[in-house]
C-alpha cells in the first residue's frame, strides 16, 4: 500500500498500454483510470506531483555518488 500511495502521489508510475504495437495490458488502463484508481483507494482525488520530486531528487541528472540502480 505504501508503494501504491507513492506512485499515486509522487511518482506518476502510472502504467498504461502502447500504441504502437499490441499492447501487453489492457487499453482500459488510460491514465483517467489509474487517477480514479488512487481516489477510490485513498478517498479523494490526487495526482502526481512530479515535479516537486524531480526537483528534490535531480530528476535525469541526480547528483548523487555510491548509487546502485536495482532496476537497470
Amino acid at each position: 500500500r505504501q508503494w501504491t500511495y507513492q506512485y499515486c502521489s509522487q511518482l506518476a508510475y502510472l502504467q498504461t498500454p502502447g500504441k504502437a504495437t499490441k499492447p501487453l495490458r489492457s487499453a482500459n488502463t488510460t491514465l483517467p483510470y489509474w487517477l480514479d484508481y488512487c481516489a477510490r483507494i485513498y478517498g479523494t482525488k490526487m495526482s502526481p506531483k512530479t515535479e516537486s520530486w524531480n526537483m528534490r531528487f535531480g530528476g535525469k541528472n541526480p547528483s548523487v555518488s555510491n548509487v546502485i540502480y536495482t532496476n537497470g
